[in-house]
């Protein structure tokens, strides 16, 4: 639902066959842990344009993970606290048109 304003510590923490994962633009934080040990998990498409808070739990699949973000918010997130870690791994993504943006 696009109503959710966050995703709560640990929800998804110890699922091995999530492998991607939408999180709708109205998340304002992401819990403690919510992603741990989702050791599939490659793909996470934040739909949010203002990087939701973080607490330290975007760890899991680290070597083959990539957040997917609204193009336009790109530079916000790789200058956001927490989400600046990931730099390497943030891909500019066109929601409306359900495209990687370059």
């Amino acid at each position: 639902s696009e109503n959710i304003t966050s995703i709560e510590a640990g929800l998804f923490n110890n699922c091995p066959k999530l492998s991607s994962v939408t999180i709708p633009v109205d998340v304002k934080s992401i819990g403690y842990e919510a992603f741990t040990a989702c050791t599939s998990l490659d793909s996470i498409k934040i739909k949010a344009h203002i990087p939701p808070k973080v607490d330290v739990t975007l760890d899991a699949n680290e070597k083959s993970r990539f957040f997917y973000v609204p193009y336009e918010s790109i530079d916000k997130y790789i200058g956001a606290q927490y989400w600046s870690k990931y730099a390497d791994s943030i891909i500019g993504y066109d929601f409306e048109n359900d495209k990687v943006v370059e």
